[in-house]
This record gives structure tokens, sequence and C-alpha cells, in this order.
């Protein structure tokens, strides 16, 4: 009986320790595991430098693809000076390839004459513009391109070649009575 006095009694406390809040002496013998967040580690030095070429390698790449992604936008957004200089509207800069006239074909005297165009003059600007990519779209195709690069490169990036290409489409637009009705009623020089 004794036994089972010392056994209940053992029993009791056990049942009052796990369900009573812990004390300040039950906190202090209590040891915290470590969270994996919180976990540290240390690194050689030639791991940290392992670490180091690894994040230049990884930025110059980014740089790289950055490079080549508007390189490949210029290549196929780009027109050729000559067709923004004879297009009546504001190309965007992406659509001049970033250039160094991008400034001036978008000057504000441009951009005054456009604003002050009647909406008669309005409606011939549209026909003339629209005209005017209809034919360059035909000629673009005409010319057989193998990829955007080589267009880029023959109509913008070679001068002689690019100027041999404003010649013939040029040749094209004054060949068009209606064109040049347009250009005359909005004044615009072909």
């Amino acid at each position: 009986m004794l036994n089972m006095i010392s056994s209940l009694a053992s029993l009791s406390q056990t049942l009052r320790t796990s369900h009573s809040k812990p004390t300040a002496a039950d906190s202090s013998t209590h040891t915290p595991q470590s969270s994996p967040s919180a976990s540290t580690a240390s690194i050689s030095e030639q791991g940290q430098a392992m670490l180091v070429q690894s994040r230049m390698a990884t930025q110059q790449n980014a740089t790289a693809e950055q490079a080549r992604l508007a390189e490949e936008a210029r290549a196929q957004f780009a027109v050729p000076k000559w067709l923004a200089e004879m297009n009546p509207a504001p190309y965007l800069n992406a659509e001049l390839g970033g250039s160094e006239w991008s400034g001036t074909q978008n000057s504000p005297e441009k951009m005054s004459w456009w604003a002050s165009l009647s909406p008669e003059q309005q409606h011939s600007r549209l026909e003339f513009q629209e005209k005017l990519h209809g034919y360059y779209a035909q000629f673009v195709d005409e010319q057989k391109f193998s990829s955007e690069a080589e267009r880029y490169q023959r109509m913008i990036g070679d001068a002689a070649s690019s100027q041999r290409m404003h010649n013939q489409f040029r040749e094209i637009i004054l060949g068009d009575k209606r064109m040049i009705e347009l250009a005359n009623q909005i004044k615009w020089t072909i």
C-alpha cells in the first residue's frame, strides 16, 4: 500500500508539472533550440572568394543579356533615318534606334507643325503616312533579308547601302502622283 501511495504521489507531481506554467527556475534550466533561419555558418576565405566570383559572373551575364536584348530590339524596331525624315509624324525613340538624330526628328518645330495641321490636312497626313508605310513594308519584303540583323545592317548600319536603298525608295514614292498631292497638301517635303 505504501508503494501505491508513493506511485500516486509521483503521478500527481508529474501531472501538476506538465499542466502548470513554467517558472523562472524552469526557464533557466530550459535550453532554447535555435531555429534553422537563425543558424550561421562560417565560410573559408577561399569560399568567400568563390562566392564573390560567382556573384560577379551572374552580374556580368545579366549585363550581357541586357545588352543582347537591347541590340536585338534595336535591330528589329529601328527605322532608317531617311524613312523617319520622310514620315510626317513623330517616332518613338526605340524606332529611331536611340540615335543621335532622334532628338531632331521629334524636334519642337516638327511637333508644332504636326499639331498645327487642320483636320483636312491631318486626314491627308494620315493617308500619306499609310501609303508611305505600305510602300516601305513592300520595299523591305522585296529585299529578301535573311534576318532583322541583316535588314538593320543594310538599311541603317552600312551608310553606302542605306543611301542606295533611300534613293530606290524615294523613286518609288515620287512615282506615285497621289503621294505628291498629299505631300503638297500638308506642305511636306519628300
